[in-house]
């Protein structure tokens, strides 16, 4: 959702009246920063989350079996579950550094001009 949208929907709620602009914006950009979950959110994240790492498991067992790895795939399967938690880790700072609109490859503070996204 976008500021402006937030806005529109919070037209008129106060006593038939809109709300300060300011105001809306600071409330919308709070929630960005800090969404607002529910437990049972939380709860399928996290099981999406490990069905994602058993699924990766289960290819590189498969993998292991098709060129005859001797003793199963557990090492295959541990590195496959390493690599979907890096994956999404990544995913999800990259997505932090575009909602922050910081610069993206300044090695220093104020090394790099702001990309913009």
């Amino acid at each position: 959702m976008t500021k402006d949208g937030f806005r529109r929907n919070n037209r008129g709620i106060s006593d038939g009246k809109d709300l300060d602009g300011d105001f809306l914006d600071e409330i919308f950009d709070r929630i960005k920063e800090a969404p607002i979950t529910l437990a049972e959110d939380d709860r399928l994240r996290q099981d999406k989350e490990e069905a994602e790492a058993r699924s990766a498991g289960n290819l590189a067992s498969s993998m292991a079996a098709a060129f005859g790895l001797p003793g199963g795939a557990t090492p295959g399967k541990r590195r496959a579950e390493a690599f979907v938690k890096e994956r999404e880790a990544m995913v999800k700072a990259s997505v932090a550094v575009l909602r922050r609109g910081r610069p993206a490859f300044a090695a220093f503070p104020g090394e790099a001009a702001a990309v913009a996204p």
